[in-house]
């Protein structure tokens, strides 16, 4: 969810760093879907891929004009915190 707002029909709203030799694996990566292409006819779709591995994300852009793929990442995986401890209050 952190990632939707800077992805749309029009491209990546970010500079985020591009993958210069992606893997097969990673450009067909299509399981979590973050946008489509909307009523923009040349407009992207965009994918997140999740290396929990390697605790990255990468979203991976379809689309355009002349049909591209292209891999942004890796991203920082967030992390959950946990919930703050809070003392017992005593008996009264």
């Amino acid at each position: 969810m952190r990632l939707k707002p800077f992805v749309s029909p029009y491209g990546i709203q970010q500079p985020w760093p591009v993958v210069e030799a992606p893997s097969q694996d990673l450009m067909l990566a299509q399981e979590r879907p973050l946008s489509d292409t909307g009523q923009v006819v040349d407009g992207y779709a965009h994918f997140l891929h999740i290396d929990e591995r390697a605790r990255a994300v990468y979203v991976i852009e379809q689309g355009g004009l002349a049909g591209t793929t292209k891999a942004y990442g890796p991203l920082p995986l967030p992390r959950c915190t946990p919930a703050a401890e809070t003392p017992e209050t005593p008996p009264r």
